[in-house]
């Protein structure tokens, strides 16, 4: 994501923690098993896999580049057992080369930058193709199959989609945004990259919901943007399926909540509805509702909601099977339609904090833990800007019950992945935090309760 540039400034990673504050005493602190010096990430980082090796992408020691200069970013490839860190790749000092999502496949890494950049090197770091971009790459690298051949997917911030092959990086298809303003082949890159440092948009910025919209056999992508539209791309071809315009069209002052949480997509009776958060900022308190809306943009349904437990939507929405609208303490689960929905509280994150962030800004893991005889999301809190501290909480899909809070060290925005990473044969979770540290932190529960 670029910045404007200001005078260069040396910003130190312990600038970018805060005061240590007092933490809820009903929060366990957090075991750590291991923790990894490996930069800042966003909520866009993931991590990739192969054996013990690890791969996670870094957006360095200073996570909003001010300057030019930065260390610490690219790639890290950790030990996962350990998480001692075997090499840091792709990371110059001078150029913005933070990275965020990361793609393994068939022993390639592949990744883009905030350089305007798209990269393939070997598991060693070893560059094996570079393609100049339009933009920033700033979504994980999707893997789509194609007929009986793999394409590899990118999309930039400026509106630009391109599907590659995965051996060289020529181009399969190209998509540009109506209102694209990018770069493009044969125009002067060295202007364009003075452009960029000033320039910053949200076109193809999170990683798109992909589902079968045409009914091609291929799986299509469904973006959504800051600017209230809902875009269907063809995975097959890159061609636009549908374009949506989602902002209130009745003209009753709601504001449309898109960014930074892709919507729910249903299909109702082989129709495609999408299911987005508004609210209305009053003088006496706001009110917050979802709604139901068709490709036409227009509202099926209106769900009220209660204020104080769904006040702040999710980074990314837990979506059980496509059907769960998650907020930071509750959830809306369609999987009997949108006329038989059911709302459920998220009970029991108790905080000593008499702050109403606490307990805001969730993200939940893709995989699940049967735990105390349900199934559960583990979900990580940032709990808001007022806050120093960020927890896990364990949450019965059922119930809507909290039945473990563990405190981390520092905030998080990251994406938790669980799995038995240090091999002790119990569960622990991947969580990259504000401080500059990945933490390996052990679950306290046998392994064999992950749930794919």
């Amino acid at each position: 994501m670029k910045k404007f540039i200001l005078p260069i400034l040396v910003i130190s990673l312990a600038s970018l923690i805060k005061p240590e504050e007092k933490t809820p005493s009903t929060i366990s602190p957090a075991k750590i098993n291991w923790k990894s010096p490996i930069g800042n990430v966003s909520y866009r980082t993931n991590i990739a896999q192969k054996g013990d090796l690890i791969f996670i992408g870094s957006n360095g020691i200073n996570y909003m580049d001010f300057n030019v200069l930065d260390k610490g970013n690219g790639v890290y490839a950790l030990n996962s057992k350990n998480g001692k860190v075997i090499r840091n790749f792709q990371s110059n000092v001078i150029g913005d080369m933070d990275v965020n999502g990361i793609l393994y496949y068939q022993n390639s890494l592949y990744f883009g930058n905030d350089n305007d950049e798209f990269l393939c090197t070997d598991i060693n770091g070893n560059l094996k193709f570079r393609i100049p971009t339009s933009g920033d790459v700033e979504f994980e690298p999707i893997l789509l199959k194609i007929g009986n051949k793999n394409v590899i997917i990118y999309g930039t911030e400026t509106g630009e989609l391109r599907a590659i092959n995965p051996k060289n990086g020529k181009t399969i298809w190209k998509h540009y945004d109506s209102d694209f303003e990018g770069w493009k082949k044969g125009e002067n890159r060295t202007l364009f990259k003075v452009k960029m440092h000033f320039y910053s948009d949200a076109f193809f910025f999170d990683k798109p919901i992909l589902m079968h919209v045409n009914n091609d056999g291929i799986l299509d992508m469904v973006f959504a943007f800051k600017s209230g539209f809902i875009k269907a791309i063809s995975g097959k071809n890159g061609t636009e399926l549908f374009s949506t315009n989602v902002k209130n069209k009745t003209n009753d002052d709601f504001y449309c909540r898109l960014w930074k949480s892709p919507p729910l997509v249903l299909k109702e009776d082989n129709n495609i509805v999408f299911v987005i958060p508004y609210s209305k900022y009053l003088k006496t308190g706001s009110i917050y509702e979802l709604r139901c809306i068709n490709i036409n943009g227009d509202v099926l349904k209106k769900i009220p909601l209660d204020k104080e437990s769904f006040y702040n939507i999710s980074n990314k929405r837990f979506t059980l099977r496509d059907k769960v609208v998650l907020f930071n303490k509750g959830m809306v689960d369609f999987s009997n339609g949108i006329n038989n929905y059911r709302i459920k509280k998220i009970t029991g994150l108790t905080s000593s904090l008499a702050n109403k962030y606490s307990f805001s800004s969730s993200i939940a893991s893709k995989q699940l833990l049967d735990y105390k005889g349900e199934l559960c999301m583990l979900l990580v809190y940032e709990n808001g800007e007022q806050s120093n501290w960020s927890s896990i909480a364990i949450i019965g899909l059922n119930t809507g019950r909290c039945h473990k809070l563990i405190n981390l060290p520092s905030t998080s925005e990251f994406e938790p992945v669980i799995g038995d990473f240090n091999k002790d044969k119990k569960a622990d979770v991947l969580i990259g935090c504000h401080n500059g540290f990945l933490y390996n932190i052990d679950l306290q529960i046998p392994s064999t309760a992950i749930k794919k």
